[in-house]
């Protein structure tokens, strides 16, 4: 994100937040199916605005697993309308054009939703367990 902000265009800015706004729209209205769609796209989208091919490379090999966790996040998220204004987080930060403030905040995105993604998963499989006593 840091590169992308650093060499996007304002219409891909605009791009970005016309994602967001939609995000917001499907969760208010309780589609998560969108919602999971939308959130890939914004991530997709921002990864391919850094224009740095190796990195594009790597994280495309990655698509499948991330997938899977997004997916899993939109799925077991208690309140989908907060998970997409979550993005609003990355969005500002994107806008603000400021490199570390972007680089800070989607570092503090990916490990804050990789915990709660830990903490969903013990939780499912400790319900599975108890199900299946």
């Amino acid at each position: 994100a840091r590169l992308a902000v650093e060499r996007m265009t304002n219409d891909e800015m605009a791009e970005l937040s016309a994602i967001i706004d939609e995000m917001l729209q499907h969760a208010q209205a309780g589609e998560e199916a969108d919602v999971y769609e939308l959130d890939l796209a914004f991530h997709k989208r921002a990864i391919e605005l850094s224009k740095h091919h190796l990195l594009c490379n790597l994280l495309r090999k990655l698509r499948r697993q991330i997938n899977v966790f997004i997916r899993f996040d939109t799925e077991t998220t208690p309140d989908l309308l907060n998970y997409a204004s979550n993005h609003l987080l990355l969005l500002n930060a994107i806008k603000s054009r400021d490199p570390k403030k972007v680089e800070k905040v989607f570092r503090d995105h990916i490990l804050e939703v990789g915990e709660v993604l830990a903490k969903r998963y013990q939780e499912s499989q400790k319900q599975k367990s108890s199900d299946t006593d």
